[in-house]
């Protein structure tokens, strides 16, 4: 194949094309647009390039090849044999518009490949005339036909014109097809010429019909024109198959193009779109309107047939298998009849004429408060009575009391039947009634005097205009009559009389409603002081006890200023209102949140409550005024601990009103199982066997009780005990006895005991009530005076470094945990104490307590006893001695020059230099450099924070915490350099003031990977608004201030429990260095007291602050505790992992101090809680669910871990 220009002067292109056969090319032909040329001919060679072929292969001696090849001649982008078994040759060659192929010759095969519907299916005899279309890509043969009679025939040219073909050659044979011009064969070798339709006609493939709604049947087909013609559809529909009646099509959605919808037909379906090519197919979703063709009809068995034309000629018609269709509507139903009605419910019975319909689905009964209910108003549905999903009613006479009505109130209804199209047809008539009122509730008496007394009462969901009568039980005349109101004032009564009263209600139809429960009011007795014009003297201050000097020589246990068992507090100051138990006595201590409150109704007749943890600062904004009554139910909220029912009372006839307030103790919490420690014997005087004396420790203050010690039987002879019977050992009385404040406790026994083996059980309780479980203990009593001390069940308390946890916020309202124990309960350790003679050296605050926070241990209702460092009286005198002596020394040691002057250039900035590692180290050097950067470039900023109320907040996306010293950078976007940047400060605040033009930001914060993935379409997350998620920011005026606020996302990375628990140990590590670094450079400043060695100083103070700012997190006073499930001690090192729920991300992480606390503050969402530990198994929480608080809450939950490896201790 050649190239050359068009005055043939110089060669373009040329290139071969073929094999090792002959071959042979007889006509090509350009592309529409230039850029590809065909060639064909034949060819002998079986191993002719092919690509993309519709036949890759020789069929016989000599077949037909099409190629396309670039234009430039240097591509073969398509290739493909065409013949059958025998030899073929194409001699002419044309394109169409759309570069479909048209080619002619001759075959002699007898095979040579035809197409389904041409005009010549077979060869008719010798050499015979075929024509063959392929497509542009030569992949696919759109058509193929024999032309020719009996004799020999070859073509030799070919075109295209109007989807008309048009061919020339020669034949020798008198039959063949000639039909015009000239039909007689003028004998030897005549030409002739031919004209064929060229047009492909276009298909449809139908889908299975069906009916999607009570109107509409829908049908997909895919229409197919390798011409890619403009096609229409003709859709028709049977009954019986036979007789077909055009279709009303009511929507058709086309995947390419814009088709047109009509009755009976579908028009404009495009084939030739972009998107069908190169299979030339679009794609229909077809809707019937079915309710418009076929109304009322009822499972009836429907054809659809579809005809496809491409303006030419029609296809293939394609006709659907039978398929139901259902337009007709249920029958009417007849009318419901009213059954019962209460004040919020109503039954019915059901009509005996049901519906009919061959797809029933379910009745509806629909109600409303208006004449003339529909099917948008509220319903009563199978889900409630599942006879309505029966269209027998289930055989069924009678409905269920449907509920959720209002009292005293009018409502229609009617009842709706659906079939499974959603056909709905309702009764013929509605029926209406009023519901009862409700029996009034709630009776209380106020203003009672010896006259008089106003008796009130509750609604009871009645609405307003309800009327109401009150009356005396036993005599009628003493009533109110019918009134509207909701209190009614009795008059002319007799003092210090019993008077009982009882209320009734009617609706607005006159139906009146039982009578309530009885009330009893007492009148004020014959000549009653009546309520005094002024309010009662304050309540009084609690007691401050004076010291008491002891007259012992050793000192007296000392109480706790926040222990409620020891203290002088007045809980109940006043008498007006007073927390009584079940006997009706006052109570400080309860173990159930529900109380009794008693009021003095004689100073006041309205009264307001309001609940606090304290005595101080009441606040009444919620709270409104109830008429007082004797006593009321009351339900302590909240955790453990001191709770406080603040009192306003209100006379409004003097109106004054006055506070007061009465406390209680809530403790839920069994105390801890005493603890056996030894016993001691001492031979009784009268010579009959021993006594026995027990010792032992408990929480401080409860009582523990001791059972009868019961022998063993291998341990005593049959039938004796020092003369007794051996059942009398049997029948002793327990006794008790209480812990001291320091938590030890002793019982000696009133019994002899004879040598053996007793058991004998222990049990605690706190004044609350609550009671431990029960332990079990064997004594070895023996003639020896010396002690019996068993082995240790628990460890000795040691002092131990520990990490503070979080501290919560203040103004942030707190909500208790789901799901789990009540947050913040104290635990109070049962660890024995050492005996024996000991010196007892407290431990000084900063060791014995967790910061300054000794408000959260202030509040604790079981103190643990006193952690104590423990020295035996020599060595405390020893080391007293050792003291003396080394002092002299390092008094020299440190005024030796020498000494001084290494101090200064070595040690000093050493230990500076360690100090500065440590904290580099721990934190990580970016982390330090935001905090310094926060302290030392932002005072100003600081200073605008405060002023501004506009500031954007960086915060955790699913705690809805702030992040601190997190770096917000403010990017030109014309320049993509950092025009600003901040560091946040402790509410994770910053903000930006910039001139004119486009911004972006971008945030980075160690442990976060950034922008909130599941929060990136939110512009509003709970009580932050107008979030940003990396958008570019325009400002169109200077000064424009930049404050969004950004939630950020925790890295996903979880740490194993080792990684947590060797972080948490490093940073316990690093305390206490930093903690020696003072002291170190404290003792530097000592031996040199220069300005150098302040400085010094004054950085190891910054170290130590930097130090406790960035790994610090306080624990506030509410907090979970986690205890082994079998000593009942706390558990540290507990790696707390809190996960939300809806996302499953590890959103905190925490560890739980030597006493077991832990918090974690998290925002509204749904949570779950892992608890790890490597002794003991893992356990993990139900989903706690804190999506109704507005503003989240904290998870501290108290739990408790098996240990891995139980094993059970004996006494």
């Amino acid at each position: 194949v050649a190239k050359l220009n068009s005055s043939l002067s110089s060669l373009s292109a040329a290139t071969y094309l073929g094999n090792s056969g002959n071959e042979r090319a007889s006509s090509l032909a350009l592309s529409a647009d230039e850029s590809s040329v065909y060639v064909t001919g034949y060819t002998w060679s079986g191993s002719f390039p092919t690509i993309g072929a519709y036949d890759n292969s020789l069929a016989g001696l000599q077949d037909v090849f099409v190629s396309k090849l670039s234009a430039d001649l240097t591509t073969l982008s398509a290739s493909t044999f065409v013949g059958g078994s025998d030899a073929d040759q194409a001699n002419a060659l044309v394109l169409d518009s759309a570069d479909n192929v048209y080619i002619t010759g001759y075959t002699v095969s007898t095979n040579f490949p035809t197409s389904t519907g041409v005009y010549g299916q077979s060869n008719s005899g010798g050499d015979e005339v075929f024509v063959a279309k392929l497509n542009s890509s030569l992949g696919t043969l759109l058509g193929s036909s024999y032309l020719g009679g009996s004799s020999n025939e070859r073509a030799d040219a070919i075109c295209i014109y109007n989807k008309n073909m048009y061919v020339g050659g020669y034949t020798r044979g008198a039959d063949f097809p000639a039909v015009s011009y000239d039909p007689i064969h003028n004998g030897s070798d005549d030409i002739f010429l031919s004209k064929l339709n060229s047009n492909s006609t276009p298909t449809a493939i139908l889908g299975f019909p069906s009916q999607t709604t009570f109107s509409t049947v829908t049908v997909t087909t895919t229409i197919t024109d390798a011409d890619a013609d403009i096609t229409s559809l003709t859709i028709e529909h049977s009954t019986n198959g036979t007789s077909w009646t055009s279709s009303t099509i009511s929507d058709v959605v086309a995947d390419y193009g814009a088709s047109i919808p009509g009755t009976g037909s579908i028009t404009g379906i495009d084939t030739d779109s972009a998107g069908t090519n190169p299979d030339y197919a679009v794609n229909l979703t077809i809707s019937w309107n079915i309710e418009a063709d076929l109304p009322n009809t009822e499972d009836a068995g429907v054809f659809l047939r579809f005809v496809p034309n491409d303006g030419l000629e029609n296809g293939t018609l394609q006709t659907s298998s039978a398929f139901l269709i259902d337009t007709k509507a249920p029958s009417v139903p007849g009318d419901l009849v009213l059954n019962t009605v209460s004040p919020a419910s109503i039954s019915f019975v059901y009509p005996s004429v049901t519906s009919t319909d061959a797809n029933f689905q379910e009745y509806k009964i629909y109600y409303d408060t208006v004449a003339i209910v529909s099917v948008t108003d509220s319903a009563f549905t199978s889900s409630t009575d599942p006879a309505l999903g029966d269209d027998d009613f289930n055989e069924e006479d009678i409905s269920v009391a449907f509920s959720g009505l209002t009292p005293n109130t009018v409502y229609y209804f009617n009842l709706f039947t659906y079939d499974a199209w959603g056909h709905v047809v309702s009764s013929t008539t509605e029926i209406s009634t009023t519901t009862l009122s409700a029996v009034p509730n709630v009776l209380t008496a106020s203003d009672v005097s010896g006259e008089a007394a106003t008796i009130s009462w509750a609604q009871n969901g009645n609405p307003n205009g309800t009327e109401y009568r009150i009356e005396h039980i036993s005599n009628t005349a003493m009533t109110s009559g019918w009134t509207s109101a909701t209190a009614y004032t009795f008059s002319s009564l007799n003092c210090g009389t019993d008077y009982t009263f009882h209320v009734t209600s009617r609706n607005s139809v006159g139906s009146v409603s039982a009578w309530s429960s009885n009330m009893t009011v007492t009148t004020n007795a014959c000549g009653a002081v009546p309520i005094p014009v002024v309010p009662p003297a304050p309540p009084a201050e609690p007691l401050q006890q004076p010291p008491v000097e002891s007259e012992e020589e050793e000192p007296e246990e000392e109480c706790a200023p926040s222990d409620p068992l020891c203290s002088e507090e007045i809980l109940q100051p006043t008498g007006l209102i007073t927390i009584v138990g079940d006997n009706g006595e006052p109570v400080s201590f309860t173990k159930i949140p529900d109380v009794t409150i008693k009021f003095d109704v004689s100073y006041a007749d309205q009264v307001a409550l309001t609940l606090s943890s304290d005595m101080l600062a009441p606040n009444f904004g919620d709270a409104s005024f109830m008429p007082i009554v004797s006593q009321l139910p009351f339900f302590l909220e909240g955790q453990d601990g001191k709770k406080c029912i603040h009192a306003r009372f209100r006379n409004t006839s003097e109106q004054f009103t006055y506070d007061t307030y009465a406390c209680a103790y809530l403790d839920t919490i069994a105390p801890a199982v005493p603890v056996f420690l030894k016993s001691s014997f001492e031979p009784d005087p009268n010579g009959n066997g021993m006594n026995v004396t027990f010792l032992g420790t408990a929480e401080p203050g409860v009582t523990v009780f001791l059972s009868q010690p019961t022998i063993q039987v291998s341990s005593v002879s049959e039938g004796a005990f020092y003369g007794f019977p051996r059942l009398w050992v049997a029948a002793l009385e327990g006794y008790t006895t209480t812990a001291s404040l320091s938590g030890t406790w002793s019982l000696s026994i009133p019994v002899v005991f004879s040598p053996g083996a007793y058991t004998f059980t222990l049990q605690a309780a706190d004044v609350a009530g609550n009671k431990s479980a029960i332990a079990s203990y064997t004594v070895n009593v023996s003639e020896q005076t010396e002690e019996e001390q068993p082995e240790k069940s628990k460890e000795e308390p040691q002092q131990i470094l520990e990490e503070e946890s979080l501290q919560e916020p203040e103004n942030k309202p707190l909500s208790e945990p789901a799901n789990g124990e009540q947050a913040g309960s104290n635990f109070s350790s049962d660890i024995p104490l050492p005996t024996g003679e000991q010196g007892v050296f407290p431990i000084s605050s900063s060791n014995n307590s967790i910061d300054t926070e000794e408000d959260t241990d202030k509040k604790t209702l079981k103190q643990s006893a006193s952690s104590l460092l423990l020295l035996p009286p020599s060595v405390a005198k020893t080391m007293s001695a050792i003291g003396k002596k080394v002092a002299p020394v390092v008094e020299d040691i440190i005024n030796d020059p020498r000494v001084e002057s290494a101090n200064q250039i070595y040690v000093a900035p050493a230990v500076a230099v360690a100090s500065a590692a440590n904290v580099a180290a721990g934190f990580g050097m970016a982390q330090v450099l935001s905090y310094m950067r926060y302290l030392f470039t932002q005072p100003f900023t600081l200073l605008r924070l405060r002023k501004r109320r506009k500031t954007g907040v960086v915060y955790h996306a699913f705690t809805k915490r702030p992040i601190d010293l997190a770096v917000v950078r403010l990017i030109n976007k014309k320049t993509g350099a950092i025009q600003e940047s901040r560091v946040t400060d402790m509410e994770g605040r910053y903000l930006f003031i910039v001139p004119k033009g486009k911004y972006s930001i971008a945030v980075t914060k160690s442990g976060f990977q950034g922008f909130s993935e599941h929060l990136h379409s939110a512009d509003e997350d709970s009580s932050y608004t107008d979030l940003y998620h990396g958008e570019t920011i325009t400002a169109l005026d200077d000064g424009r201030v930049i404050a969004y606020n950004i939630p950020l996302d925790p890295g996903d990375m979880v740490r194993s429990t080792s990684e947590i628990l060797k972080d948490h140990s490093q940073k316990i590590v690093r305390y206490a260095i930093s903690s020696l670094g003072i002291f170190l450079a404290f003792l530097s400043f000592l031996i040199s007291p220069n300005l150098f060695i302040f400085f010094l100083l004054c950085l190891h103070i910054l170290f130590f602050s930097l130090f406790r700012r960035l790994a610090r997190v306080k624990i506030g006073n509410q907090y979970g505790v986690i205890l082994d499930s079998e000593k009942k001690e706390p558990l540290d090192k507990v790696v707390v992992r809190i996960f939300d729920a809806v996302y499953n991300k590890l959103v905190d992480t925490k560890v739980t101090d030597r006493k077991g606390r832990y918090a974690s503050l998290v925002g509204p969402s749904k949570y779950y809680v892992t608890y790890e530990r490597l002794t003991h198994h893992k356990k993990q929480t139900d989903v706690i669910d804190y999506t109704p608080q507005s503003r989240g809450g904290i998870i501290a939950r108290n739990e408790r871990l098996e240990p891995k490896n139980t094993v059970s201790l004996s006494a």
